[in-house]
């Protein structure tokens, strides 16, 4: 079963299974998934890129496949995916429309004790947001502000993937009908990052610390 056809009102959703963090834990692993850098930078030779939270408007799928993939190379405790469906808008500075929408979403999910943090910097560059908080500043501009949710596999990649996936092998994008690894679609979306910062006349090399270690 996928995402789309598990989706489910929230309370029906268990999220007991979801590994629990310590506070700390989430925190740092917030920053973790927002500034480290590790992806190659094509603008720069030898330089590295963070995960491009700076382009909201599309390509959930890798942002939260990244995150999963840095958070267990450090270490952390397992995740969640959580696939999110609705008519979503808010307002965005990295938009140049000044605002995001689309109808679905999906970011990594935690667990502290019985409280729900989301780590999605695309949606609050500056923290992690406790569940209820992130699925209103989703719809803080729409006229409808039903959600569906379901929670998947750490492993699961979008909406049409099977939502209990259990091969890391199967963690790729589907693009024209051929598969294609995380790889492929970060030059991509870095790639379409650095465009976006350049078309809201701002500096990409500053906005991205392109050249710094920070």
């Amino acid at each position: 079963m996928t995402p789309r056809e598990s989706k489910t009102a929230l309370m029906k959703v268990d999220f007991s299974s979801i590994p629990s963090w310590s506070q700390e834990e989430v925190t740092e692993g917030f920053h973790l998934v927002r500034d480290h850098k590790f992806l190659p930078c094509s603008n720069v030779v030898g330089n590295k890129r963070a995960i491009p939270w700076l382009y909201p408007e599309n390509g959930c799928f890798l942002r939260a496949a990244l995150s999963r993939r840095l958070l267990s190379l450090k270490g952390y405790p397992g995740i969640k995916k959580l696939f999110v469906f609705g008519d979503f808008k808010y307002k965005s500075k990295w938009a140049e429309t000044g605002y995001v929408a689309f109808k679905f979403h999906v970011a990594v999910a935690t667990r502290v004790e019985r409280e729900i943090y989301i780590l999605d910097p695309s949606v609050d560059y500056e923290k992690p947001l406790l569940l209820l908080h992130w699925s209103q500043r989703l719809t803080s501009e729409s006229q409808n502000k039903t959600i569906e949710y379901s929670l998947c596999s750490d492993l699961t990649v979008s909406h049409n993937s099977e939502c209990n996936e259990m091969e890391e092998s199967n963690e790729v994008g589907i693009r024209r009908g051929m598969p294609h690894t995380m790889e492929f679609f970060a030059m991509e979306y870095l790639a379409k990052e650095y465009e976006n910062i350049h078309q809201l006349g701002l500096d990409p090399k500053r906005e991205l610390s392109i050249g710094s270690d920070n």
